[in-house]
């Protein structure tokens, strides 16, 4: 990507809701907010990228988040230097499991 990519930080403000399942409401809807806006950037020709791995509490910091928040995702968006490569997609037999959880 460009030297100077926007970076887009997705903070959750509502930490104590819990869907039926039991997992938090943030974690899901944020994250389906994050690749809605990836996908839109690469319709309009743009790159992004995900770092899973930030300090939670550096990143605050810089960003002035308050602590009672939590940065969910950084998404980096940007301008390619050159032509993505075609991506490689396992198969559905690698990924798929019916009836039974298996390892």
């Amino acid at each position: 990507m460009a030297k100077a990519p926007v970076v887009i930080v997705v903070v959750a403000t509502m930490l104590e809701r819990i869907q039926q399942c039991g997992v938090p409401a943030y974690a899901v809807d944020l994250i389906i907010a994050v690749n809605h806006m990836a996908f839109a950037a690469a319709d309009e020709g743009l790159g992004t990228r995900w770092p899973g791995v930030f300090s939670q509490e550096e990143a605050q910091d810089i960003l002035k988040v308050p602590a009672k928040y939590k940065i969910v995702a950084l998404l980096t968006l940007g301008f390619l230097k050159q032509p993505e490569r075609p991506k490689t997609w396992k198969s559905l037999n690698e990924i798929m499991r019916y009836e039974t959880f298996k390892e």
